[in-house]
């Protein structure tokens, strides 16, 4: 008896708030089990390869394989998002399953997705009245029939836009250059692009297609400059009007160095604009040199960002990359000379006493 009551404490270990209030139900949990094996014997492809070992477990067991995975589906969220937390949610999921009114099918292939819609409404106070209480619902497949139907609309723009903001969680650049005039990074991945160069229009950070930001970033490291006083740009381009905040990005494969509307600048403008930015870059290069190849080299060796396109980080030469800097100056595009050293400000003299 010590043994088995040992063994179902375990069991309960590092289970959500939400799962224990469900665990603690007896009669709910002989009910989810018994539904379980139900599933697992009829729709056994949906069970990650556990249908016959379900069908062994006892009632408490099973409920909490349930449960496990419940909890292990809201700490992965949903796109990067997690809609709620401690298993919130888990009660009504629970009820609703043992009741039949859901499959383990629906769980896993709508839960997320429909609930991540939910939250997107709900915590923006977007919801009709009579929808803000989820226990009104009966399903799943109930909550996901009223997402498509009453908030299609409302929905399209959220999603994206929190999708986005999920994503660039896994945008990477390094911020070489910090003084009174820029900071200036360098790109490691193309969703580090794409959030640097949103406001302008460089083709590195499209979202649509990656060819140019694999042409350019093959060739060189690309940089991006944010003046710290920045003017307002305007500017026509293919018969729109582009205004925005100053900012450029800049590579030596080109050498190209270009403003938000994605034009060229003239030689002569960065020259005088930023005298001291290649003596910068050159020595932000040296200076962060181990630092910057270990990062490198760490997250190029990360599973989480290696195996995506878009998070996979590049890995540069530092002493090659400073070498190809040099076209900039032998183009007139920048010059080599050194920022002139501060002044420290003369020290006051003691009030007298």
């Amino acid at each position: 008896m010590l043994l088995r009551e040992l063994f179902h404490r375990v069991l309960k270990e590092n289970l959500s708030k939400g799962s224990m209030t469900v665990l603690n139900n007896k009669k709910l949990v002989a009910t989810i089990a018994d539904t379980l094996r139900d599933d697992a014997m009829m729709n056994p492809t949906f069970f990650f390869g556990q249908a016959k070992a379900i069908q062994k477990m006892d009632d408490e067991t099973a409920a909490k394989w349930f449960l496990e995975k419940i909890d292990g589906m809201e700490q992965a969220g949903y796109h990067g998002v997690v809609s709620s937390r401690d298993g919130k949610n888990n009660l009504w999921i629970a009820q609703n399953y043992a009741a039949a009114r859901d499959s383990w099918e629906d769980i896993t292939g709508k839960m997320q997705s429909v609930l991540f819609d939910y939250f997107l409404l709900k915590n923006r106070n977007m919801l009709d009245p009579k929808h803000t209480e989820i226990m009104s619902f009966k399903s799943i497949r109930e909550l996901g029939f009223y997402m498509v139907t009453h908030y299609a609309s409302q929905l399209e723009k959220l999603r994206a836009d929190i999708i986005k903001n999920a994503k660039f969680k896994l945008a990477r650049a390094a911020l070489l250059v910090d003084n009174q005039d820029y900071k200036v990074y360098v790109v490691l991945n193309r969703l580090g692009a794409q959030k640097l160069a949103m406001g302008a229009l460089w083709c590195t950070g499209m979202e649509s297609t990656n060819v140019h930001y694999n042409s350019y970033t093959s060739k060189a490291m690309v940089f991006c400059i944010f003046p710290k006083n920045p003017e307002q740009f305007k500017s026509l381009k293919g018969g729109r009007n582009i205004e925005g905040t100053e900012k450029y990005q800049f590579d030596a494969g080109g050498p190209w160095f270009m403003n938000i509307a994605d034009q060229s600048v003239p030689k002569e403008t960065v020259r005088k604009r930023f005298p001291y930015l290649y003596t910068d870059l050159v020595h932000g290069l040296e200076s962060k040199k181990p630092e910057l190849e270990d990062l490198m080299n760490n997250l190029s060796q990360d599973p989480s960002l290696s195996n995506d396109p878009d998070t996979k980080t590049l890995n540069y030469n530092i002493e090659t990359e400073i070498e190809k800097l040099g076209r900039f100056v032998q183009g007139g595009w920048m010059t080599d000379e050194e920022r002139p050293p501060q002044v420290a400000a003369p020290e006051e003299p003691a009030p007298q006493e």
